[in-house]
């Protein structure tokens, strides 16, 4: 109810200001915190306040539960190196809406603060079995993937440095929440597109 009201407040304001333009321009950012990855977006700005994002995140990272003896092992020696092949992976379908603020003496800089949902897609390696005979070279454990659905609830303020009107930078904190999985950490990215 609450986006649904918000997206309607969003409409009539726009409505009610035709004579200011809006802005829609691409962001790309790598990630990096308990997951490393890189999320893709498609943004608009309305009558220079409101803003709406859909994007795309795609993130991996080292699996939690993995057995202490995963590794690369040599038939005589050993274990020669934790080789973490097995990765558990975070790909989710995210819709945000947020507020911007510009600052009148500074036309280089403004935040903008998105909170929203995320689909996500959750992928990680299970049933871990130690192999009775192990190759010479290689993995001695076996292992398969499973995949569950989840809801995130998103908050994601950004700076954004348009340093002209169709390319900039940007930061962004990144919080995500879920029943199963969370996710914090920083986005660095570019911004192009109509900016400004």
């Amino acid at each position: 109810m609450f986006f649904i009201g918000f997206l309607s407040f969003c409409t009539t304001f726009s409505y009610a200001q035709k004579d200011k333009t809006f802005d829609f321009y691409a962001s790309l950012d790598l990630n990096a915190g308990n997951y490393y990855g890189f999320d893709f977006a498609l943004n608009t700005i309305l009558v220079e306040k409101i803003s709406i994002k859909v994007g795309l995140s795609n993130n991996v990272r080292e699996p939690k539960d993995i057995p202490d003896d995963f590794g690369l092992f040599y038939k005589g020696i050993g274990m020669i190196t934790p080789n973490y092949n097995p990765k558990e992976f975070q790909q989710s379908y995210e819709f945000l809406l947020g507020r911007v603020f510009e600052f009148k003496n500074i036309k280089s800089v403004r935040i903008l603060v998105h909170i929203g949902i995320g689909d996500v897609k959750l992928t990680k390696p299970t049933n871990y079995k130690k192999l009775e005979y192990p190759p010479d070279v290689g993995h001695q454990y076996s292992f398969s993937y499973y995949s569950f659905k989840s809801v995130h609830f998103i908050f994601n303020p950004r700076i954004e440095f348009p340093f002209t009107n169709f390319y900039g930078l940007s930061i962004s904190p990144i919080l995500k929440i879920g029943n199963n999985s969370n996710f914090y950490g920083i986005g660095i990215g570019h911004i192009f597109g109509k900016i400004r």
